[in-house]
């Protein structure tokens, strides 16, 4: 941790009130960093965002995923991983309560996929938007036993149990310079 950080996290706050931050964005793959920035800060931040552009960097780390597990990540509305390859598993991406979300990660598998898109048709998660981008993402996988409608060749309409309607994309394509993997898109409608 470098000495201004240091300085910002044992300073004395005369008002004894931690800062409120809703938006958190991290160049870093510091755990230290990031859970000390959540742990001095109070309430839950509406964002958190963790990239990094460094090309060799990026393709030689892994961002540690159990930052997932942190209180206040959890309940963050907006997480976006999308720039680092990190070892996020489907346990941890299964107990975010994050409204949208976009992760890349080799370990998620598409049972672990599959098992979120059924708990939001039966309108147990408040999910809008999930972009998983994977080394082995596989159609017939994560759609077995989601109840859909085919709009073309990897692309699906499902609805929850409130008839609310999301879009599914599974791409074996790259869509992007950042998703060189096969790509897992869900979007509320």
């Amino acid at each position: 941790m470098t000495d201004d950080l240091k300085k910002v996290t044992t300073r004395k706050n005369k008002y004894g009130q931690k800062p409120e931050v809703d938006y958190f964005r991290f160049n870093s793959y510091d755990y230290f960093l990031y859970t000390e920035f959540l742990r001095l800060s109070s309430g839950v931040p509406k964002s958190m965002k963790i990239s990094f552009f460094y090309f060799p960097e990026r393709t030689e780390k892994v961002l540690n995923g159990s930052i997932l597990y942190h209180p206040k990540v959890r309940k963050i509305t907006e997480l976006d991983l999308r720039t680092v390859e990190s070892d996020v598993s489907d346990n941890a991406l299964h107990q975010l309560e994050c409204e949208s979300i976009t992760v890349r990660s080799s370990t998620i598998t598409n049972s672990g996929i599959n098992r979120i898109l059924k708990e939001w048709q039966d309108g147990l998660r408040s999910t809008r938007y999930l972009k998983v981008v994977s080394d082995d993402v596989q159609k017939a996988e994560i759609m077995d036993g989601v109840s859909k409608r085919t709009l073309q060749r990897g692309v699906w309409e499902i609805k929850n149990r409130y008839n609310v309607s999301a879009t599914v994309i599974v791409s074996r394509v790259p869509t992007n310079l950042y998703d060189s993997k096969p790509t897992f898109e869900f979007a509320v409608s």
